[in-house]
């Protein structure tokens, strides 16, 4: 009797503390003039930092929360920074976006919608209550939970939509958008399709998709913004983290070059771009970085033959011992100390994964 006692009061509790978050929730969404979801296969990050700078050049205080490459929150100045999580991604976060969103005194909030599973995009949709709610395009992926067909991803990508708002898709086939103009139609949603245009790609710090770029210059329009200031502050974007890019690692290392391969995460892929480094820079000492995930040691068996190949390799975080004690690797716990072990003319590339290293990224400037 006891233990069901106990049972009881602890599922009234839970039950307790859910129904006050989403008290605090819908609080501290009222309090934002504008909220944008990005939902779709490919393409979100992108157009969440290109809506981030159109609201930013306006003169809102925007928060931004993408979940590509690496998680970052994008802060209402503009930076990147590296969000910790203590375990697989979760519906959560959407929670706590509108938490940092009242903490940082922002009056914009632009997130990327990170549910997969049907229930969890209704869920984000919910939370959220975006004003405008982006579907960048409905290609197959995650088949298992959403569907093998364009039209079955649209449908699961619609639950996300919030009734009586405004919904931009970008690259959709017809039944696909079929799919969202009858969900529209029945939540009493503004459905808009946002017209490809090549006409802004001029000026950018990268380039985008001009697919993102004709979404974000419609949201703009939805959302009452100066167009020239928007498209200005779009231009000032920075590219995504885990951008392929040569960086100069500056500082004491002279002319010491960062190629920035670490968010290829698969040996191929990486493989490729190692060979494009080769040929760009044929006169270079190469040394390979290898980042070692804390969390997955053992994916350091997958780079093992690559990180054997360099003549030295510098290693960052947990290695097997049989690859640790290797005559060619050398171990480095934090990264800025880097100059310690160049003399300045050498290229490193950078491979294995990005996790950790965001901050540091971010401070180096590109070539």
């Amino acid at each position: 009797m006891n233990n069901i006692i106990l049972a009881g009061t602890a599922l009234l509790i839970l039950l307790s503390a859910l129904l006050a978050e989403n008290i605090i929730s819908r609080k501290r969404r009222a309090r934002l003039k504008f909220v944008v979801q990005v939902n779709g296969t490919r393409g979100k990050s992108e157009t969440v930092r290109l809506i981030h700078g159109a609201l930013k050049a306006n003169g809102f205080r925007v928060l931004g929360k993408t979940t590509g490459t690496v998680p970052l929150w994008i802060t209402p100045e503009g930076k990147h920074v590296e969000i910790i999580r203590h375990g697989p991604a979760n519906i959560q976060e959407q929670f706590l976006a509108l938490r940092k969103s009242r903490r940082d005194k922002c009056d914009a909030l632009v997130v990327e919608c990170m549910a997969i599973k049907p229930e969890m995009q209704l869920a984000s949709g919910r939370i959220l209550d975006a004003d405008i709610t982006v579907i960048t395009n409905t290609f197959p992926d995650h088949i298992e939970e959403i569907g093998s067909t364009e039209e079955e991803t649209a449908s699961v990508l619609s639950l996300s939509i919030a009734p009586g708002k405004a919904c931009i898709v970008g690259s959709v086939s017809p039944e696909a958008y079929e799919k969202v103009r009858k969900t529209c139609e029945k939540i009493e949603t503004k459905l808009i399709v946002a017209a490809t245009s090549t006409e802004y790609l001029s000026g950018f710090k990268f380039i985008p998709h001009d697919e993102n770029l004709s979404i974000t210059i419609k949201a703009a329009e939805l959302l009452g913004l100066d167009r020239s200031l928007a498209i200005e502050g779009m231009k000032e974007v920075l590219p995504d983290v885990g951008t392929f890019r040569y960086l100069k690692l500056g500082g004491k290392m002279g002319n010491a070059i960062l190629a920035n391969a670490f968010a290829a995460n698969d040996l191929h892929s990486t493989s490729l771009l190692l060979e494009k480094v080769m040929r760009d820079f044929p006169e270079k000492e190469i040394i390979g970085f290898f980042n070692s995930r804390d969390d997955r040691p053992d994916r350091a068996a997958i780079f093992e033959t690559m990180i054997r190949s360099f003549d030295r390799t510098i290693v960052k975080g947990p290695l097997p011992r049989r690859i640790l004690n290797s005559k060619n690797v050398e171990k480095l716990d934090d990264p800025s100390q880097l100059d310690s072990l160049l003399d300045g003319s050498e290229l490193v590339f950078g491979f294995g994964n990005i996790r950790g290293l965001v901050n540091w990224l971010n401070g180096l400037e590109e070539i």
